[in-house]
């Protein structure tokens, strides 16, 4: 993983430019790595007969034990950064980055670590399971963090007009 990131370092003052002037077409080629990176670890998972070996009741405690550890990440992220008296704009970014976990790491760290396990699917279920639950409770957090960050917004340049913009 270091030597990508070696190589996209170096080569930054050649293609920096180009990759800012299309920054579209760099999010649709990440979202594209990443979802073929979900397609074969999904695909491999079949193949191997996980689903058709595998209990529901373990699907199902894989799935309550991941949203049990994002809960607790995100808490204890909130917790800490309310005591540390951090901003909302703050608390909404160690929320976020605190417990993210990446897909598009794990899956070829464990493809690396477990090289020709026959269980390699059921190993990475709970990342894929993981994954999958912050991306939609990531999605409705965001949602909430964005209506509270204008409800504040607001509230201030109410608070700053009432005042004749003395606060500011």
């Amino acid at each position: 993983m270091l030597l990508p990131f070696a190589v996209g370092h170096a080569l930054r003052p050649w293609l920096g430019g180009y990759l800012a002037r299309n920054e579209n077409l760099m999010a649709k080629y990440d979202q594209a790595v990443i979802w073929l990176i979900v397609y074969s670890a999904f695909s491999h998972s079949v193949e191997s007969g996980l689903w058709q070996n595998l209990p529901i009741q373990a699907i199902v405690f894989a799935i309550l034990l991941c949203l049990g550890l994002l809960a607790l990440f995100m808490l204890m992220a909130r917790f800490l950064v309310r005591r540390l008296g951090f901003s909302l704009e703050d608390e909404t970014a160690v929320v976020f980055c605190g417990s993210k976990k990446s897909l598009a790491s794990g899956l070829p760290m464990a493809k690396v670590l477990f090289s020709g396990h026959p269980g390699f699917g059921m190993i990475v279920l709970p990342i894929m399971c993981y994954n999958q639950i912050q991306v939609i409770v990531g999605a409705i957090l965001a949602r909430k963090y964005r209506e509270k960050i204008e409800a504040a917004h607001q509230s201030v340049a109410a608070h700053a007009s009432e005042n004749g913009g003395e606060d500011r």
